[in-house]
């Protein structure tokens, strides 16, 4: 088989997995999914300590080849000073079974999560959550009363506010659980990319 018959066979696949509404990512927005998430989630807190958390929030760089200059201007902006190389900020969000419920591939690797965040459209399911229903994430984030975070520097030297890290990590432990079965499963993953940068992201040509 030529390289061009197996992507063209790989490019089909994908499709057929995306347009399968059996597998289709989705958020819980009504109360019913809602409550069952939360309930999911509060049986991976001790002693049900913390409940209303309805997803895990982190974001995880997608290695990808140096792009051309054909395919964007804004090379550089895809690298990654931490990690060291090319990427693509993927921001996603999963339950309490580390399965995804929402993902957004909106930025480019050298983008902080955050910013990230703020421009997918994960970021306005967080915002429409209900009142006593929560998102966690770590520090990388914004702290609001829809997104839990970690406390940090010297505010986590309280007992109390040790403590409450301790709970809020058993739950937000399952998006970082969630990528590594990601990494561990599809081990394509492992290295760069090698397609076409508008194959690899949500975002066209720029």
């Amino acid at each position: 088989m030529s390289k061009t018959s197996f992507y063209q066979s790989v490019y089909r696949g994908i499709d057929a997995i995306n347009h399968c509404s059996e597998l289709k990512i989705k958020f819980p927005i009504t109360m019913e999914e809602l409550h069952k998430s939360a309930d999911e989630f509060c049986q991976c807190s001790t002693d049900g300590v913390l409940n209303g958390c309805v997803a895990a929030l982190d974001g995880w760089l997608c290695r990808i080849c140096v792009p051309s200059a054909t395919e964007t201007n804004r090379i550089t902006s895809y690298f990654s000073g931490h990690y060291q190389c090319y990427g693509l900020n993927v921001q996603a969000t999963c339950d309490a079974n580390c399965r995804f419920t929402s993902i957004s591939i909106m930025c480019p690797g050298g983008t902080g999560d955050s910013k990230a965040f703020f421009s997918s459209a994960v970021y306005d399911l967080v915002e429409q959550l209900p009142d006593g229903f929560y998102v966690v994430a770590d520090n990388a984030y914004t702290l609001s009363c829809k997104l839990l975070i970690p406390y940090s520097g010297k505010e986590k030297q309280s007992t109390s506010k040790d403590i409450f890290n301790f709970y809020l990590s058993q739950l937000r432990i399952r998006v970082e659980q969630a990528f590594g079965l990601l990494v561990n499963m599809w081990r394509v993953f492992k290295k760069p990319l090698e397609v076409a940068l508008w194959q690899t992201t949500l975002l066209k040509r720029q």
